[in-house]
């Protein structure tokens, strides 16, 4: 009886509760930030930045990357959809050859996407869950974060890395993509304008890189 009493007396609740008044407000919630943006927009760009500030980045597409590798159950998945035509000489997944299947057909992309993403999102919440106790922002880039459904309720941030189109074809040109690659990639992916709409925070990176770094100080010491 006395367990009891204690357990539900007035002032013993009252403690209890103030402790974790204390205790919450001594070990604040980690901020969860998601980068993304159109392609060669320059969100990477950002996650470099983010890093040089001290801020743990996770990188989905280097998840995706892995998931691809040829130790990976994930590997024979996503061969045995798409056939041994997606194979260059060493039996390695082209992701070139790939990305150009899959971005010129979306039941392709659609049954890439149903492959890879639920164990990309997997990946991204543990490693949130991992990082070490007094980390107060982590980010992850998450290029098709609108086109995969992400809850905006689940992050504290969501920034828009953009830039003008032009230069992003310059970009991807520079890279060796042709005119037809770039369309198929560019129709496969949300508008920028749809994304800036819906981001809470935007980055413009149309200048060199040293201005986009300023924009990722300014907002990092905002919410920090």
């Amino acid at each position: 009886m006395r367990c009891f009493t204690a357990l539900h007396d007035p002032a013993t609740v009252s403690h209890r509760i103030r402790m974790f008044e204390l205790w919450h407000r001594a070990v604040p919630r980690m901020k969860r930030l998601a980068i993304t943006g159109g392609i060669a927009c320059g969100k990477s760009l950002c996650g470099d930045f983010l890093r040089d500030m001290g801020c743990p980045v996770c990188d989905t597409d280097a998840l995706a990357h892995e998931l691809l590798e040829k130790d990976n159950p994930f590997y024979a998945a996503v061969v045995r959809r798409f056939g041994a035509d997606i194979l260059d000489r060493d039996g390695d997944i082209d992701r070139r050859r790939l990305g150009r299947w899959v971005f010129n057909d979306k039941e392709a992309l659609s049954d890439l996407n149903a492959l890879l993403h639920p164990e990309i999102k997997r990946r991204v919440t543990r490693w949130f869950e991992e990082q070490p106790q007094g980390t107060t922002v982590a980010a992850a880039l998450i290029p098709l974060f609108f086109e995969t459904g992400e809850r905006l309720r689940d992050w504290d941030h969501v920034i828009c890395v953009a830039a003008p189109e032009h230069l992003c074809r310059q970009r991807l040109r520079r890279r060796g993509w042709s005119a037809t690659e770039i369309d198929e990639r560019c129709r496969a992916q949300w508008s920028l304008t749809e994304k800036i709409l819906r981001a809470d925070i935007v980055l413009y990176n149309n200048a060199k890189p040293a201005w986009l770094g300023s924009q990722v100080e300014t907002v990092w010491r905002r919410i920090i």
